[in-house]
């Protein structure tokens, strides 16, 4: 296992441990990675500490397909953003502190992990006086080839949208690349559409320069002042 601390703002890429793959992160805070077999290999960020390393135990047990919990919801944490949840607002996905304004359809999300590794999305109707109009949506994360970077809900997924690819270390979620590593590449920016109530568009894998841009991990547990 190595233990990875970056310079400030600095591509890092990660030595091989054996066979393993190389992942490029530009996130100046401390990054783990070690190798699961041959093939495979983890590259996962402490997104929650800027000092203390996330050290790997029996990562081939912990790093499953199966969700701790059979439903569930989703939330952001990282600089700022304090395990905010996840809602639908019209298909995209947003992360807010309360319901996001100016969507037609909008609620928090609860999830279900189903055998095919997609997360399928519902409204969470304990939060919502009246049922959205949307049942049985996949969160996808753009493909590596796709321009736009947002993330979003699908029934019916396009090329550019993959759905199936979602893994777990623990309550954090993790997306298995083309090569076989697990990723965690999510950030936030605060929403043009939803920027008066504190509300962030959820992205995958985004590389330029863009100041606004906030690095988060995702994870099913609610932050303990939920």
């Amino acid at each position: 296992m190595e233990e990875v601390y970056p310079a400030e703002g600095a591509p890092i890429y990660h030595k091989r441990i054996g066979p393993g793959r190389l992942c490029r992160h530009s996130y100046p805070i401390p990054i783990v990675s070690a190798r699961i077999s041959d093939k495979t290999s983890i590259i996962f960020q402490n997104m929650l500490s800027f000092k203390a390393p996330l050290w790997f135990v029996s990562l081939a047990a912990v790093v499953s397909t199966a969700s701790a919990a059979q439903t569930f919801g989703l939330y952001a944490y990282g600089e700022n953003v304090g395990g905010l949840p996840l809602y639908y607002v019209d298909g995209s996905a947003v992360v807010s502190p309360k319901t996001p304004e100016n969507g037609t359809d909008v609620a928090p999300v609860v999830f279900n992990k189903d055998s095919d590794n997609e997360l399928i999305g519902n409204p969470n109707t304990t939060s919502t006086a009246s049922a959205p109009a949307f049942t049985d949506a996949s969160l996808f994360v753009p493909s590596a080839d796709s321009s736009d970077k947002e993330m979003g809900f699908t029934s019916d997924p396009s090329s550019n949208q993959v759905t199936n690819k979602f893994v777990w270390y623990g309550n954090f979620l993790l997306v298995e690349n083309d090569s076989g590593e697990y990723t965690s590449l999510f950030s936030v920016k605060k929403s043009s559409s939803h920027d008066e109530d504190g509300s962030y568009d959820l992205y995958w894998n985004v590389t330029d320069s863009d100041e606004e841009v906030i690095a988060i991990s995702m994870r099913s547990v609610a932050p303990s002042n939920a």
